[in-house]
């Protein structure tokens, strides 16, 4: 029977109902803190507080509890709910990824963390060719000018991840907040607390009421109001009122659990471990994506990257990839408008390119040891004048064949090994 509960969440009532505490969230359907304590089983143990009153007491802060609950009134959708952008909220959205963590909320957390990474790309003027200019904060790379004969190249400012497939991940947000806020860059400085400066993009704020006043400056009721007012609208993806960036967050949460794919670790390296850029200008697309080892002084010495040493690269223009200063036929000629991706799993040892999402196959192969000493960087070289590329922050790639069959035969040796352990003779017991 569905009946009307208040909860008092540090001194703050909320109404709903037990239907809404008591469902299993998300697409995973997966139970939580309110649907084992509101349970109707009979092994169920949990100890329900209540005030004075009689409302069920939570000792939690409820200044944000709304997001909370409003998550869990749209079934753990987090497309229809609207919650607080990395982006622009990052104080904010922390304290929510906070309380979901508490509250057993993993698909949540889980959408938090993609926010984040998505956030992380960018290039900088610091890995870059004089000649090159790095323009929109790191996200679009312009050939100034070309002498017909040398490359100018530009470094990503983050290295690629080492992958661990099996490593933990760390889901523990109770770490010190300030962690998140402020970071260290590459050269030790600390960055102040700016979400311009943590994330590496512009402050132009997207999410624009119906007055076009952005939301990130109305307070914590305006946007209760707003939300409550999106819980009786049809949701619509380019609704005005969301995030860009939080609009890929949750259609990648959902292809992820779509798939079945509920490793968020891989996906973790999914999108940091993949870069793509589009072709926006070019003469003749004689562009090359790849990776190199360390920020050396190569950005300076007019090789493209794959001709020098201790990088790979494909070139767009020419369909061939770079290694060792060989080159090699590979993939197919891209055009003007094209998404070239890279994506680098160090773990199984490989470079494999994208054209607009498609795979043109695995460019390189068997580098486990030389991607597991020191760090790597994505690198864009460009030749010509007039030469434009734009980076797309909220690329992502598909599994490939080859990481696809890893897993199952990881998974034939895991059922491989149970079974033995099944059919093991016991140990006799010694008296």
């Amino acid at each position: 029977m569905n009946t009307i509960i208040t909860l008092n969440v540090g001194g703050q009532l909320f109404t709903t109902s037990r239907e809404t505490l008591s469902q299993p969230i998300g697409k995973r359907k997966l139970p939580h803190f309110f649907s084992a304590m509101f349970s109707n089983s009979t092994n169920s143990n949990f100890e329900i507080l209540k005030d004075q009153h009689g409302n069920v007491f939570i000792d939690r802060d409820g200044s944000n509890f709304h997001f909370i609950l409003n998550y869990l009134r749209n079934s753990g959708d987090v497309q229809k709910t609207i919650l607080p952008s990395v982006r622009t909220q990052p104080f904010l959205a922390r304290l929510v990824q906070i309380e979901a963590e508490f509250f057993g909320l993993s698909e949540l957390v889980e959408y938090f963390q993609i926010q984040k990474w998505l956030l992380k790309r960018k290039f900088q003027n610091i890995n870059c060719h004089p000649n090159v200019s790095v323009l929109d904060d790191g996200r679009t790379l312009v050939c100034k000018d070309s002498t017909g004969k040398n490359w100018y190249s530009v470094a990503a400012k983050y290295p690629i991840l080492m992958m661990d497939h099996f490593g933990n991940t760390n889901n523990n947000v109770n770490n010190l907040i300030i962690n998140d806020i402020l970071e260290m860059d590459d050269e030790d400085n600390i960055l102040e607390n700016d979400s311009q400066q943590l994330i590496g993009f512009p402050l132009g704020n997207n999410i624009l009421s119906q007055d076009n006043t952005p939301i990130s400056s109305y307070n914590n009721t305006d946007i209760f109001q707003l939300q409550q007012h999106q819980n009786t609208t049809k949701f619509i993806p380019n609704n005005k009122l969301l995030d860009e960036y939080q609009f890929a967050a949750s259609q990648m949460l959902n292809t992820l659990l779509d798939s079945g794919m509920n490793d968020i670790k891989l996906l973790e390296y999914h999108i940091k471990n993949y870069y793509e850029i589009t072709i926006e200008n070019t003469k003749n697309f004689n562009i090359v994506l790849g990776i190199a080892k360390q920020k050396t002084a190569y950005y300076l010495d007019s090789w493209t990257v794959g001709f020098i040493s201790n990088s790979y690269g494909f070139n767009v223009w020419s369909v061939k990839k770079y290694t060792k200063k060989n080159q090699i036929d590979y993939g197919e000629r891209c055009e003007r408008g094209d998404r070239i991706g890279l994506y680098v799993n160090t773990e199984l040892g490989y470079l494999e390119y994208f054209r607009n999402g498609r795979s043109l196959g695995i460019a390189f192969d068997n580098l486990q040891k030389e991607l597991s000493e020191g760090k790597w960087y994505v690198v864009v070289s460009l030749y010509n004048q007039g030469d434009t590329v734009s980076l797309n922050p909220k690329a992502w790639c598909i599994s490939s064949s080859k990481e696809e069959e890893y897993f199952q035969n990881l998974m034939k040796l895991q059922e491989e090994e149970d079974k033995v352990m099944v059919n093991a003779p016991s140990t006799p017991t010694l008296r």
